[in-house]
C-alpha cells in the first residue's frame, strides 16, 4: 500500500493506524477523565515492541546466531504478532494498578490498537 511516494506493508500500516488511535485515545482520556493515561499507552508500546521483537528473534534463532547484532536492527523489521498480542494483554493486566478505571481506557486502547 502506497501513501504518497512511501510504501507500507499492510501489517505495518495497521500497526501504524493502532498505535494512532491508541495514542490518540488517551491523549483524550488524559484530559477528560486523568493524567495517568499520559503514560500509560508509551509504557505498553515499549512492551509490545520489545516483546514482538523478542518473539521473532526467539523464532528465527538459528538466523541470529551468526550475527547476534542483527537482533538491535528494528528498522529491518521482523515482529511476532502473537508475543505483540501477549505482551499488551499483560501491560493490561501489570498497568491496571494504578486505578481500576483505568481498565476501561486501556481496553478501549487496546481494541484500537488491534483493529
Amino acid at each position: 500500500m502506497a501513501i504518497g511516494p512511501f510504501f507500507f506493508a499492510p501489517m505495518v500500516l495497521a500497526v501504524m493506524a493502532g498505535v494512532i488511535a491508541l495514542l490518540a485515545g488517551c491523549a483524550v482520556l488524559t484530559r477528560r477523565v486523568s493524567p495517568q493515561f499520559d503514560r500509560w499507552p508509551w509504557l505498553a508500546m515499549l512492551m509490545v515492541l520489545a516483546s514482538a521483537r523478542l518473539g521473532f528473534v526467539i523464532r528465527h534463532w538459528d538466523s541470529f546466531l551468526s550475527e547476534p547484532w542483527r537482533i538491535f536492527y528494528f528498522w529491518q523489521g521482523g515482529f511476532d504478532i502473537g508475543w505483540a498480542i501477549a505482551a499488551a494483554a499483560v501491560s493490561l493486566l501489570l498497568l491496571q494498578g494504578w486505578r481500576l478505571r483505568a481498565l476501561g481506557g486501556a481496553l478501549l486502547g487496546l481494541v484500537a490498537a488491534l483493529m
